[in-house]
C-alpha cells in the first residue's frame, strides 16, 4: 500500500512537510511553501494522512462504556463539558481504540477549524483519509510518554491524554502530570544546535523534516491515529465501481424485474429482443446478489426476495453497516461483495495488517454485527493482505 503524509503549519498558508511511502519505506519527501505547492503525487496514493498542530485540541483518556458512533459522541460531550471553554456543541470528536479497561483517547477539535482545513484541501484537490493532530500521531511501541520539541513548539503524548503548544507552557503542564512508565524525549533540530540537549542521553534527535515524517510513518502500520474524519465529516468514498452489482441486484429486484415482466407481457413479441436483453441482465444481477441460487422461476424468486423483506432487508442493513465501518477504519479497501443463500454478506477485503482487520471487526461489533473471518488469507506482492469477512447477522 502506498501512503502519503502531510505535516502542516498552523494555517494552510504556512510551510509544510510532505512525504510518500511504499509499504513501510519512505520513498520521497520534501517541503512546500503552502498547501498549494504540494506535489500532485501526494494525492495519488492509497491513503493520505494529514497531521495539523494540536494546540487548539483538547485530548484526554476517559472511560466510555458505550458502543456505536452516536452513543460515543453523546458520552464524550458530557465528559468534556468541564474541559472546554466554549460550547461542547461547537466541537467535533476523534476516538481512539479502547484499552483493556474500556478507556480510550478522546479529542475535541473546534468545528470551524476542522471545516477550514477540509475546505482548504478541497480547493487544491485533496481529500484526506485520516485527519489528525500531532500529539495523537506521536506514538512508538514501548513508550507510555513521548515528547517532541521543535523550536518554540512542543508536543506531548501521555497515558492520560495529550497536549501541544508553546514549549514553556507544555513543559510546565507536564511537570504537574503523571508521565507513566517509559519516556521518550525527542527534539527536531540540526545536529550542531544546542536544542538537542533537551533529548538527553536516552532521547531521540531528528535532524531534518524527512526524519520527522519517517518517525510518524513508522507507527502507522501498527497503530492508526484517531481521526476527525468520522460522523458528519467522514470521507465519502466513491463506491460505484465496487458496489454496482449488489446495489443493482437489490434495487432492481422490485423495479427491473417488474419492468421486464410488464414489458414482455404487454408489448409481446414486438419488444421480445429488448425484453430478452433485460431478462438476461436481471438474471445476472440476481445471481450476483444471491450466488448459488438456481434460477428456475425468475418472477417468483425475485418477488419472494424483494417482497418478503427478510433477505433483502438484512442484506441492505449489513451493507450499510459495512460501508460505515470501512469509512471509519480508513485502511481497509473493499474489493468485492456478495450475498449467499444462507443470508450472509461476504466482503472481499484488502488491508495492510491484522490490526486493521481487527479494528474493522470491532467497529462492526459496535454496530451489533456478528462477523467471522474466512480461511483464505493471503499476502500480496505489495505487502498487503487479502481475505474474506463474513457478516452473518446482528447480535
Amino acid at each position: 500500500m502506498t501512503q502519503s503524509l502531510l505535516i502542516t503549519g498552523a494555517t494552510p498558508d504556512d510551510p509544510l512537510i510532505w512525504a510518500i511511502a511504499e509499504a513501510d519505506t519512505l520513498t520521497k519527501s520534501g517541503t512546500a511553501n503552502d498547501i498549494g505547492g504540494i506535489p500532485r503525487a501526494v494525492g495519488s496514493t492509497d491513503q493520505l494522512t494529514v497531521i495539523v498542530p494540536g494546540d487548539r485540541v483538547a485530548t484526554r483518556r476517559i472511560p466510555l462504556p458505550v458502543k456505536g458512533d452516536k452513543a460515543l459522541s453523546e458520552a464524550a460531550r458530557l465528559a468534556f463539558e468541564d474541559v472546554l471553554s466554549g460550547s461542547v456543541e461547537d466541537v467535533h470528536f476523534a476516538f481512539g481504540d479502547p484499552d483493556e479497561t474500556g478507556a480510550r483517547l478522546v479529542s475535541a477539535m473546534p468545528v470551524d477549524r476542522l471545516e477550514d482545513w477540509l475546505d482548504a484541501f478541497e480547493e487544491v484537490g485533496l481529500d484526506p483519509d485520516i485527519f489528525t493532530v500531532d500529539h495523537l500521531a506521536l506514538w512508538t511501541e514501548g513508550y507510555e510518554t513521548i515528547t517532541l520539541e521543535w523550536g518554540a513548539y512542543a508536543v506531548a503524548r501521555l497515558p492520560q491524554g495529550g497536549l501541544s503548544g508553546e514549549k514553556s507552557i507544555v513543559r510546565m503542564l507536564m511537570d504537574k502530570m503523571d508521565r507513566g512508565g517509559a519516556v521518550l524525549p525527542m527534539v527536531l533540530a540540526e545536529a550542531d544546535s544546542t536544542d538537542i540537549k533537551a533529548a538527553g542521553p536516552d532521547g531521540l534527535v531528528l535532524t531534518d523534516e524527512r526524519a520527522l515524517a519517517a518517525f510518524y510513518l513508522s507507527g502507522f502500520p501498527t497503530r492508526i491515529p484517531p481521526s476527525f474524519r468520522r460522523g458528519a465529516y467522514a470521507k465519502r468514498r466513491d463506491w460505484v465501481g465496487i458496489t454496482r452489482p449488489w446495489r443493482l441486484a437489490a434495487g432492481l429486484m422490485a423495479a427491473c424485474f417488474g419492468m421486464w415482466l410488464l414489458g414482455a407481457g404487454a408489448d409481446g413479441l414486438r419488444h421480445q429482443r429488448a425484453a430478452e436483453t433485460l431478462r438476461q441482465e436481471a438474471t445476472a444481477q440476481f445471481t450476483a446478489a444471491f450466488p448459488g441460487t438456481v434460477v428456475r422461476d425468475l418472477r417468483r424468486q425475485a418477488a419472494q426476495r424483494a417482497g418478503s423483506g427478510s433477505a433483502t432487508g438484512l442484506f441492505l442493513r449489513l451493507s450499510v453497516d459495512l460501508t460505515a465501518a470501512i469509512e471509519q477504519s480508513v485502511a481497509i479497501q473493499l474489493t468485492g461483495l456478495t450475498y449467499t443463500e444462507d443470508n450472509e454478506l461476504v466482503a472481499d477485503l484488502r488491508f495492510p495488517d491484522a490490526a486493521s482487520l481487527e479494528r474493522l471487526k470491532a467497529l462492526l461489533e459496535d454496530r451489533g454485527v456478528v462477523t467471522r473471518e474466512g480461511g483464505n488469507l493471503r499476502r500480496e506482492d505489495n505487502g498487503d493482505y487479502s481475505g474474506r469477512l463474513f457478516l452473518g447477522g446482528r447480535g
